[in-house]
């Protein structure tokens, strides 16, 4: 479980005791640049989530070699930016997850160009904003790390999308377009829209969310 790009990890500490209850194992990350994962001075928004999605691999990996877990039943849970780095992982790294679950983000990083909060990096222990310098290359990088070029892979794996139908940052006709291009690849992706919602989600919006969430995994592990 991860969370989004500064976050409170609110939604992500309330997401990892519900999955408890509900009999899962849930690990809870930190985002490269957030928390205790250190990262350089100036790594651009991107690189922290290419980061995190790499970690995510590697975790992917012990967990799959301990004894202590089932690693073929494995499922990624990301809110905004955990989000994109759940797809990052799924994409491009080497160990398949067996579902993601992904909130208010999307595996089409181009369609946050002009977003502020990518626009961002890592100095100083915070997140802060770039200048315009950096625009040009944090633009240039969202389109190479985008894991929706990656399409047939993630096509594969059981995905639910929740996503909020006011999300300033993620807007639902980009997300509902990215579930008609995998369902002619015969996915079983499932959109989940949160009406009325934005990117920050209300109460009621997570206590909608939950149990579909959990339907679906019980789902994707039978």
């Amino acid at each position: 479980v991860s969370n989004g790009i500064n976050s409170t990890k609110q939604d992500s500490i309330l997401s990892g005791l519900e999955l408890s209850k509900a009999g899962y194992t849930a690990i809870l990350i930190d985002n490269a640049g957030h928390g205790n994962f250190s990262v350089v001075d100036n790594t651009l928004f991107p690189d922290l989530v290419k980061l995190s999605g790499e970690y995510i691999n590697t975790l992917l990996k012990e967990i799959k070699d301990s004894s202590d877990f089932d690693g073929s039943k494995v499922a990624l849970l990301g809110f905004s930016m955990g989000g994109m780095n759940s797809f990052y992982q799924a994409a491009f790294g080497d160990i398949v997850p067996s579902a993601i679950v992904s909130v208010n983000s999307s595996p089409d990083y181009i369609i946050l160009e002009n977003a502020d909060l990518v626009y961002t990096k890592y100095l100083n222990g915070k997140i802060e904003y770039v200048d315009s310098a950096d625009i040009e290359k944090i633009n240039s990088l969202l389109k190479t790390y985008s894991p929706v070029q990656n399409i047939s892979k993630l096509s594969t794996i059981p995905t639910l999308l929740v996503n909020a139908t006011e999300d300033e940052y993620f807007p639902i006709e980009s997300i509902r377009e990215y579930v008609t291009q995998v369902a002619a690849l015969g996915t079983q992706t499932i959109l989940f829209e949160l009406e009325g919602e934005n990117h920050e989600l209300s109460e009621e919006g997570y206590n909608l969310f939950i149990p579909e969430a959990l339907s679906f995994l019980s789902k994707a592990f039978s």
